[in-house]
């Protein structure tokens, strides 16, 4: 924090503009004892490494706060925009405790489970399911005037306004630029997914809501610890309300080894992603997977190697329908 307010400092002084990609350590691994002293005695009710996990979470919230006093400190507050997000769900699939319960201010208590830290919805960091990939996203000028300087007018964002409108990292570039004015940012956004999201930002009525959105991950994440946590190589696309998911397995639906298998979720009546509707849905699974399939052959993306074999699997395999 002190690095990041010093890059600011500088900026100030030397009268440039400036990006600033503040990434946090916490929260991350290892957890046991890494909880900033200052704060870990506020969790001492609750089991190891969860006392650790909440002291390394308000570490880092107070390390935000003081990025933003300096900003407010530097009179450049209404002049900097403010993104925070994470590059993944919280993690639940190991380290966390997974068999504790502890009593919550308000008497109601509160159980941990293994894959279930980011209840109502399921798996957690590195999985498939939308605990790895659904994520809080703020943006806001870090201070708001009226009377402040252009691009800030250009860009109103309604303080406490929210949107369920889902977004990417890849997003962030375009949006960035457009905000910054330049008019020819179509040669710095060419080759990739995300779109400027300045309208939407602005409260416009914006047709995102039904563009497509890819997960692509051919690679074992962690280890191997079975099926059912969703951290199996796959590649996934939600589009709306809906989201298909690919396991690869082995690759080959050959019934030697892990065949590799579609689910398909509505993520609007089912945010836990409990019920696969493959079966019951079978149109939409299909044109999903054909979508998917189009894009993955559009981007040359890789698909993981077979152990055996030592050669890329298929595509998707629509037979695993």
């Amino acid at each position: 924090m002190q690095e990041a307010n010093q890059q600011i400092d500088w900026a100030v002084a030397d009268d440039v503009p400036f990006f600033l990609n503040m990434a946090h350590y916490a929260v991350h691994t290892p957890i046991i004892d890494q909880g900033d002293p200052a704060y870990l005695d506020r969790y001492g009710d609750r089991p190891d490494p969860e006392d650790d996990y909440a002291a390394l979470l308000e570490s880092m919230d107070a390390s935000l706060g003081a990025l933003l006093d300096n900003l407010e400190d530097k009179g450049i507050a209404e002049d900097t925009l403010i993104v925070f997000f994470s590059d993944n769900g919280g993690l639940s699939n190991h380290t966390r405790n997974a068999d504790a319960t502890y009593a919550t201010g308000n008497g109601t208590g509160m159980r941990y489970q293994r894959d279930k830290h980011n209840t109502p919805i399921n798996s957690g960091k590195g999985s498939a399911y939308e605990g790895g990939v659904r994520v809080p996203m703020i943006v806001a000028w870090a201070g708001q005037n009226p009377d402040g300087p252009a691009h800030v007018n250009r860009l109103h964002i309604q303080p406490g306004s929210t949107s369920d409108c889902p977004v990417i990292s890849d997003d962030l570039l375009p949006t960035f630029l457009s905000i910054a004015g330049l008019t020819n940012a179509g040669e710095y956004t060419q080759g990739i997914d995300g779109v400027d999201l300045t309208p939407l930002l602005r409260g416009n009525d914006f047709t995102l809501r039904d563009r497509a959105i890819y997960f692509h991950y051919p690679h074992q994440w962690y280890r191997d610890i079975g099926v059912g946590l969703g951290i199996q190589p796959f590649t996934a696309m939600r589009k709306g309300d809906w989201k298909v998911i690919y396991f690869y397995g082995d690759g080959h639906k050959d019934g030697d080894g892990l065949d590799p298998w579609f689910e398909l979720y509505n993520l609007e009546d089912d945010i836990g992603e409990t019920s696969n509707l493959v079966q019951s849905f079978p149109d939409v699974a299909r044109n999903m997977a054909d979508e998917m399939r189009a894009w993955m052959t559009e981007v040359e993306a890789q698909t993981p190697v077979n152990k055996t074999t030592n050669l890329p699997v298929p595509l998707p395999l629509l037979e695993a329908l």
